[in-house]
């Protein structure tokens, strides 16, 4: 889900010993397919303006090798909205993890671009279906830190 005033990128990547190219579209919206007809790089933009409000979109994209073997076509839906939810991300420690260390997670919310207010966002943390508050686990999270 995303606003209609906000731009999704979307990224795709694959192995191959030359570049790759990429070819993108988009199932059920012919303004959006004939937009991402022209990209042919690994990352499209995607403006929440150009999708069907309200309706799930479809995009899709596949890649090529030199020799113009193509591979599976991968979608993704996305759907714009007039206000969406605060966009969340969630920072993970680097690798390596190990059992004895401790672990943090830190959440970010942005807002839409479509936002008309801008309120503290409350966090809650989950493990599995339980909120990490009444979990069985030795987990503690207070605001946007795990």
């Amino acid at each position: 889900v995303m606003g209609r005033c906000d731009v999704a990128v979307l990224k795709a990547e694959g192995a191959s010993a030359r570049a790759l190219t990429y070819r993108w579209g988009c199932h059920d919206n012919p303004v959006l397919d004939a937009l991402l007809a022209t990209v042919t790089g690994g990352t499209a933009e995607v403006p929440g303006s150009s999708l069907t409000a309200g309706a799930p979109n479809l995009i899709w994209v596949r890649a090529a090798t030199f020799l113009g073997t193509e591979s599976a076509k991968v979608t993704h839906t996305l759907t714009a909205v007039a206000l969406p939810p605060p966009i969340l991300s969630v920072d993970l420690p680097p690798a390596p993890l190990f059992t004895t260390s401790e672990l943090f997670f830190t959440a970010k919310a942005s807002f839409s671009a479509c936002a008309t207010s801008k309120t503290a966002v409350a966090y809650t943390w989950y493990v599995g279906e339980a909120p990490v508050s009444s979990s069985s686990f030795l987990v503690t999270g207070t605001g946007s830190t795990l």
